[in-house]
């Protein structure tokens, strides 16, 4: 137990753990903020397994604008990891091993419980304790978010020999961070006023990793924004391979585009057909008619408009495919149930020009029974996406599976699910 002072009443917390579960238990706190048993009036914050055959756990804030007791299932909770709770700038959010566990829009302050103190390994009572190895524990009175909790990941992971639960790609998997990331150059913008304002930079390296943050100063004094970051797209390169068929009046000259460049993304900033290029369809299931913003009235539909700006929208539809408001965190989705589809219905907008090459991105569940494809070609190919025969983790069939099958799982699995598929020119697929 630590004082009692702190730790509650904050418009933002973040906090960084090195954990392992050594037996999944039922209604038992990690560490809290929190006096008895299961009570909103009592307590303040807490993580806790509330069902953990389930692999149900939680991360429990009161006094906030938000859902007091957000919730997820997932079994990699009982491995050893880095696991991050962070709430503020209108989250509340829970990672581990990087990956997104709980995402809710939250907003306020954590309820005031100055008598209760921050108990690590239980809540203040003495009942519900967690079996668990801690190796670290740290809390900041602040949002640390971005590149800066990727630093942290990388350190906790590194330090503690849990490093390889990292996803591919992030920053800090294969090596741990050298040092804190300091500003090397800074930009005065002047006097602003309260709201938004932009601001542009120039004479950037081409292909570079940029981390930035602000600094707002007043005769108060100073406060710092969370660090965010972005990419300069990188120079093509073009490799000249020499002249060929010379006659005295003509030439071919022989050259290859080894590299079109890299991609300018920005953390944390709203998904666009820009942000990343190439796109060639984006569905959006809680913008159906693609007009930016997100639907929030149930409707039977005929028509999902893509929003890649490619006009593929799937304008042919059978049965009654519904929009369904509020159903994943407070986003629309839309509802087949079992007898209904959307296609495209110009052959024109085919893709099958375009499929040398491709990556596809999909979330999507099983809301019912005897549930088979969910994403499939039109023309007759063999070709399924994101789930078939009752079985979720059935991600891809090209003309062959991509991956082994495994019908060991439960049919008619309900979660959601986030699937991956890329192809290479060379038709080497991967999935996830």
């Amino acid at each position: 137990s630590n004082s009692a002072s702190g730790f509650d009443n904050w418009d933002k917390m973040t906090i960084f753990s090195v954990v392992d579960e050594q037996s999944p238990n039922g209604f038992s706190w990690w560490f809290s903020k929190a006096q008895t048993f299961n009570s909103g009036t009592d307590n303040a914050w807490s993580f806790m397994a509330r069902r953990a055959d389930l692999h149900t756990y939680g991360f429990r804030l009161y006094g906030s604008g938000g859902s007091d007791v957000p919730e997820f299932n997932d079994a990699s909770i009982h491995d050893a990891g880095v696991l991050v709770l962070t709430f503020g700038y209108g989250k509340r959010t829970l990672h581990f091993n990087n990956s997104v566990l709980i995402e809710q829009t939250d907003s306020g302050s954590i309820r005031a419980h100055n008598t209760v103190p921050l108990t690590i390994g239980g809540h203040s009572g003495g009942a519900n304790g967690a079996n668990i190895y801690l190796s670290e524990f740290l809390v900041y009175n602040q949002v640390v978010g971005g590149i800066d909790r990727e630093i942290m990941e990388g350190y906790l992971g590194h330090k503690w020999g849990v490093a390889g639960s990292l996803p591919d790609g992030h920053l800090y998997k294969s090596s741990a961070p050298l040092g804190i990331k300091t500003p090397e150059t800074s930009v005065s913008l002047g006097s602003k006023s309260t709201g938004s304002f932009t601001h542009n930079l120039t004479a950037l390296a081409p292909g570079t990793l940029y981390h930035y943050r602000y600094e707002a100063t007043n005769n108060g004094g100073s406060s710092f924004s969370d660090t965010s970051s972005f990419v300069t797209i990188g120079n093509p390169t073009i490799n000249v391979t020499g002249a060929g068929d010379v006659t005295p009046s003509s030439v071919t000259l022989n050259s290859k585009i080894e590299s079109t460049g890299g991609v300018s993304f920005q953390v944390g900033a709203p998904f666009s057909p820009t942000n990343v290029a190439g796109i060639l369809m984006w569905m959006d299931g809680s913008d159906y008619n693609g007009d930016g913003v997100e639907d929030n009235v149930t409707t039977n539909i005929n028509v999902w408009n893509d929003k890649s700006g490619n006009a593929r929208h799937a304008d042919s539809k059978g049965g009654d495919p519904q929009f369904k408001a509020g159903v994943l965190n407070g986003k629309g989705v839309i509802d087949f149930d079992g007898n209904d589809h959307l296609k495209q219905s110009d052959n024109a907008k085919s893709m099958y020009n375009d499929a040398a090459q491709f990556s596809m991105f999909a979330i999507s569940r099983y809301s019912g029974t005897d549930s088979e494809r969910v994403i499939a070609s039109a023309d007759n190919w063999n070709w399924l996406y994101a789930g078939h025969g009752q079985y979720y983790n059935r991600v891809a069939h090209l003309g062959g599976w991509l991956h082994t099958i495994d019908d060991s799982v439960a049919q008619d699995n309900n979660d959601w699910h986030l699937y991956e598929l890329t192809m290479t020119n060379t038709d080497r697929g991967s999935t996830w």
